[in-house]
């Protein structure tokens, strides 16, 4: 059925479903693995917690109001271009040699590092919501969240793949070349591949079905 989908304030890991006049709190990190695949979000169905006190509610949306996203991509991608032609002249000067085996541990250690930061900050918004509504959270249901399009889909496994990819390459040239910049960039893009599966479900209207 169609359900209305908005943030919870400062925790990227919940969202607020309400259908049917009935309010859900999203846990879009359950089960655990659909971090590594969140590809696979659509298919599976995530735990959530049903909330009947509308003073939770508002408690939940309380400064959730969305930004000007478009300003801040605009920004980002120009901040991005500047940098990259700043740090071009300079990338053979960060170049370190070392032993293949040396980066290749350099390179696990980032991602295990950007794994655990990535599990902190789900735990941490898991604690700022027990402890803002505990009482709340004892009526457990299981929601299946059904992908807004195709299109949506596409874009979004082929964005998945492309960071992948690109991570991927990163950590190769980093064990062949040994740049610091590099390195720097690979574990950014780590960060940003274990966030993935925060960014399956967007404010607005989708189809949820609440599992038997």
């Amino acid at each position: 059925m169609k359900a209305n989908v908005q943030f919870v304030y400062k925790k990227a890991r919940y969202n607020l479903i309400t259908m049917n006049g009935q309010n859900y709190i999203l846990d879009k990190d359950s089960p655990k693995w659909i971090i590594w695949m969140p590809f696979l979000f659509w298919f599976i169905s995530h735990r959530a917690y049903k909330v009947d006190s509308e003073v939770t509610v508002n408690k939940l949306l309380l400064h959730s109001e969305k930004t000007s996203g478009s300003t801040i991509n605009i920004l980002a991608i120009g901040i991005s271009l500047i940098l990259a032609n700043l740090i071009r002249p300079i990338m053979d000067s960060f170049n370190i040699d070392m032993p293949t085996f040396l980066a290749t541990l350099i390179v696990l250690v980032v991602t295990v590092l950007m794994f655990l930061l990535r599990i902190y900050i789900g735990r941490n918004n898991q604690q700022k919501l027990y402890a803002q509504v505990s009482s709340e959270l004892r009526n457990i249901k299981e929601l299946h969240i059904k992908v807004k399009s195709i299109g949506h889909f596409l874009i979004y496994t082929s964005c998945y793949l492309f960071i992948l990819g690109f991570l991927i390459a990163c950590a190769m040239m980093y064990v062949i070349y040994g740049n610091t910049i590099i390195l720097l960039v690979y574990t950014m893009l780590a960060f940003i591949f274990f966030m993935g599966n925060l960014f399956t479900v967007t404010p607005g209207q989708m189809e949820v079905r609440v599992k038997d």
